[in-house]
C-alpha cells in the first residue's frame, strides 16, 4: 500500500459482497482502512504499515535463522503482486 496503493484479487481474506473496504488515509505511521456494509454501517481499522524487507531484517536480527516470505500462500511471489504477506520465522 504504502508503494503502489490497494489493489486486491480478493482471492483471500476476503470480506464477501456486501463489504466494501478501502484505505481512508496512508502515510508511512499509520493505515486508516474503512469498511463500509450493505446495511449503512460504517466501521474503520487503523494499522500499522511494515515493509517487508525491514520485517524480515527485524526477525533476522532478533535472532531468526530461517525466514521466509510467502505471498498470498505461494512461496515464489512477485514482490508486489500478492494482497498478502506471510512471514515464516524459524529459530
Amino acid at each position: 500500500m504504502l508503494d503502489n496503493g490497494l489493489s486486491s484479487k480478493h482471492l483471500y481474506y476476503y470480506l464477501g459482497e456486501t463489504v466494501d473496504a478501502r484505505p481512508e488515509a496512508v502515510t508511512e505511521d499509520t493505515i486508516r482502512l474503512q469498511y463500509s456494509y450493505a446495511d449503512g454501517s460504517v466501521h474503520q481499522l487503523i494499522v500499522c504499515p511494515i515493509r517487508q524487507e525491514y520485517l524480515t531484517d527485524l526477525l533476522t536480527e532478533a535472532g531468526f535463522k530461517s525466514v521466509e516470505c510467502y505471498g498470498d500462500f505461494e512461496a515464489g511471489f512477485d514482490f508486489y503482486d500478492p494482497d498478502f504477506i506471510i512471514p515464516m520465522a524459524r529459530k
